[in-house]
C-alpha cells in the first residue's frame, strides 16, 4: 500500500471526497511515497476497508459510497497518470491490468454486475487528480447517469 507523507494529500487521494482538498493534489510529490502494508497509514492513521490488492493496483471501500457497494481502484504508483485523457502507450499496461483486475475486484465485493465509472477532468466530476476507477453496484442503476 502506499503512504503519502503529507496528510492533506493523503486524505484527498484516497477519499476523493472535496474539492478543497484539490489544490494540494497537484503538489504531490509521488517519489515521496512508500509502500506498507496492514491499511493506508499517515500520521494520523486513516485505513482503508481493503477489498483487493496485487503488485500494481490496491482497492477499497469509498467513505462517501453512492451505492451499497462503491469500491475504489487506484495504482499503487501514480507516475505521470492523473486522468485517463492524459494517457501514453507507457500506460497501457497498467490500464490494461486495471480492467483485468475490476471483475476480481467486482467478485471480492461481492457483486456480478456493476457500473464502472472512470471520471476524466473536473468538469466529470474528477475530484481527486490520480488515476482511479470506481466500482459501482449492489442496487439497480438508472439512465443516463447524471
Amino acid at each position: 500500500m502506499v503512504v503519502y507523507t503529507n496528510q492533506s494529500v493523503f486524505v484527498a487521494l484516497l477519499v476523493g471526497t472535496v474539492a478543497q482538498w484539490v489544490s494540494f493534489i497537484d503538489a504531490v510529490d509521488v517519489t515521496r511515497c512508500q509502500t506498507v502494508g496492514g491499511g493506508w497509514r499517515e500520521s494520523g492513521e486513516v485505513p482503508s476497508k481493503k477489498v483487493y490488492e496485487d503488485d500494481l493496483v490496491y482497492a477499497f471501500r469509498d467513505i462517501s459510497p453512492v451505492a451499497p457497494v462503491h469500491v475504489l481502484l487506484i495504482p499503487k504508483h501514480k507516475g505521470n497518470l492523473t486522468r485517463l485523457s492524459k494517457a501514453t502507450e507507457m500506460d497501457k499496461d497498467l490500464l490494461g491490468h486495471m480492467m483485468v483486475t475490476v471483475p476480481k475486484v467486482a467478485s471480492a465485493a461481492g457483486l456480478d454486475e456493476y457500473r464502472l465509472v472512470i471520471n476524466d477532468g473536473a468538469s466529470a466530476c474528477q475530484s481527486v487528480w490520480h488515476l482511479h476507477m470506481h466500482i459501482i453496484g449492489g442496487r439497480p442503476m438508472k439512465w443516463p447517469p447524471g
